[in-house]
């Protein structure tokens, strides 16, 4: 058991294995981050608080060492391994890892700004269109990286005051593995299953093994991932181009519980493009429906989905 004691064993043993595992990985003296205002705490118990590092304006994620070290190690290192290559001017910047008697921290940029969502509400179509085009751009610069998001929805990007747009963070890391009742138990991931796709629930190469691996394996499965994250594109600009939550339009309800979607999903249902978006925006019509193809594997790629939205806007 973790003491309040300083490093004890646990501390030292936790940090000697994330430095086996990544390469010249930072880590930050306690005394070096002044921890500030609470933000939130997400659906498996992380605290999120505002601070700085130095004159920087920081994001510090915090975690129980202890369950870190004993229950969600390796999911632990997928989201500093992921951090740590990601280098992106609108993705927050990873500074390294920091400790405090029996919590571990993440340190991140902090964004500061409005979510797409809330500040598009005022905005006309091309307007929109031009934040969309910038959103696409991030995510489509992170899929040349061999980097999928696996988690987007409206509220991960965030407007700052100059109208830019940064991704709010680097994913979906599963801290509690095959409990999807955690990843709906807050009020920020509501609605997180509506902006996923299909595939999401289909598990059957969840058990491959690693020493099969080939560097073919290996590319199909991140042109994969990336297409998963271009359906949830497809229900970002869906809903911000035409007010509709994601699914919600499917019933005559106007309503859609998870439970509802969840259905949907595994029963791979047409994604109902709003009919707003159909009668009047028939090319982004055409465009979303390039990106909401059940088949993962017919889907446009990031790069030609950012193609496609820059003509449409071009010719607005």
């Amino acid at each position: 058991m973790i003491k309040n004691d300083g490093i004890t064993n646990d501390i030292k043993e936790l940090k000697e294995k994330l430095s086996d595992n990544i390469e010249n990985l930072v880590f930050i003296d306690d005394d070096k981050v002044k921890k500030l205002d609470f933000l939130k705490t997400n659906s498996t118990e992380i605290q999120v608080f505002s601070g700085m590092y130095g004159d920087i304006n920081i994001s510090i994620k915090e975690f129980s060492a202890l369950k870190v070290k004993n229950r969600i190690f390796d999911n632990f290192l997928q989201e500093i391994n992921t951090a740590c290559k990601t280098i992106h001017p609108n993705v927050p910047k990873f500074y390294g890892v920091g400790f405090n008697n029996t919590k571990i921290y993440l340190i991140y940029d902090l964004i500061k700004g409005e979510s797409l969502k809330k500040k598009c509400e005022s905005l006309n179509l091309k307007e929109k269109l031009n934040m969309l085009i910038q959103a696409v751009k991030i995510i489509t610069d992170l899929h040349k990286q061999d980097i999928a998001h696996k988690g987007l929805r409206t509220n991960k990007f965030i407007v700052d005051n100059t109208n830019k747009i940064f991704l709010k963070d680097l994913g979906e890391i599963n801290y509690e593995k095959g409990t999807s009742e955690a990843n709906m138990s807050s009020e920020e991931t509501n609605n997180w299953c509506v902006y996923y796709a299909p595939e999401y629930f289909n598990h059957e190469d969840e058990d491959s093994n690693d020493e099969d691996e080939t560097e073919e394996s290996i590319k199909k499965y991140n042109e994969l991932n990336a297409k998963f994250d271009i359906w949830s594109l497809g229900c970002i600009i869906s809903e911000i181009c035409s007010g509709v939550i994601p699914w919600t339009n499917y019933s005559n309800t106007g309503k859609s519980s998870k439970v509802k979607v969840m259905s949907y999903l595994l029963d791979k249902k047409n994604f109902p493009i709003p009919e707003i978006i159909i009668n009047e925006f028939k090319e982004l019509s055409d465009i979303l429906k390039c990106c909401l193809k059940i088949n993962a594997e017919e889907r446009i790629k990031s790069s030609e989905l950012l193609e496609k939205l820059e003509k449409y806007y071009n010719s607005l």
